[in-house]
């Protein structure tokens, strides 16, 4: 029995283990000098980890534009929001700090603004945007597998669309995994359910 070569390319890079989080600010200011940080309703803040977050961008001289408040279910309204402040602001990179709310929202941010297209549309598949801006992806915890994947969720009223880069309603360019520099996952975050002691570590 043979076994079928196949090529797979997944340029996203991925951060793992104890003290990945203190390269933050150096990762992200390889991609520019203005930060659109993106996260969800207040676990982030209640937890300290945005504490920890703000201080490393800081660190490294990077201006920080906020955007908080991402609904569980993501909804369109706020994509919509981010992106027109990203674009205002002239941000260079997004950094999604969270679960798969922010950052199934973030993926959509960064194709908005760096194509001008309405976040729906990007969804439904109306609009093919060809580029995007840089997203780094600081993942909180285990419960999503968003970061590795093309897939996002958004919903707007009485309306929910889940897309896959297989799915017909939304074909995925090639080039969308590149948007999504890298990803860091602490261990004490993405694999135990105790996660308030992590900026203390």
């Amino acid at each position: 029995m043979s076994i079928e070569k196949f090529t797979a390319y997944n340029p996203t890079c991925l951060y793992f283990g104890e003290g990945v989080t203190d390269d933050l600010g150096k990762q992200t200011k390889k991609y520019g000098n203005k930060v659109l940080l993106v996260t969800g309703k207040g676990s982030v803040k209640k937890y300290g980890y945005f504490d920890k977050v703000v201080g490393q961008l800081r660190n490294a001289g990077l201006e920080i534009v906020e955007f908080s408040g991402i609904k569980p279910n993501p909804v369109i309204e706020d994509v919509r929001e981010a992106s027109e402040l990203g674009r205002n602001e002239n941000v260079d990179v997004i950094v999604a700090l969270g679960g798969g709310s922010a950052v199934d929202s973030a993926k959509i941010i960064s194709l908005s603004i760096a194509s001008g297209y309405d976040g729906w549309d990007i969804m439904k598949g109306r609009a093919k945007p060809e580029s995007a801006i840089p997203l780094i992806c600081v993942l909180t915890l285990a419960a999503t597998g968003t970061v590795r994947a093309y897939r996002r969720h958004v919903e707007r009223p009485r309306c929910v669309l889940h897309c896959a880069g297989n799915a017909p309603v939304a074909k995925v360019p090639a080039w969308m995994s590149r948007n999504q520099r890298c990803e860091i996952l602490k261990p004490r975050t993405t694999c135990l359910r105790r996660v308030s002691n992590w900026p203390a570590s």
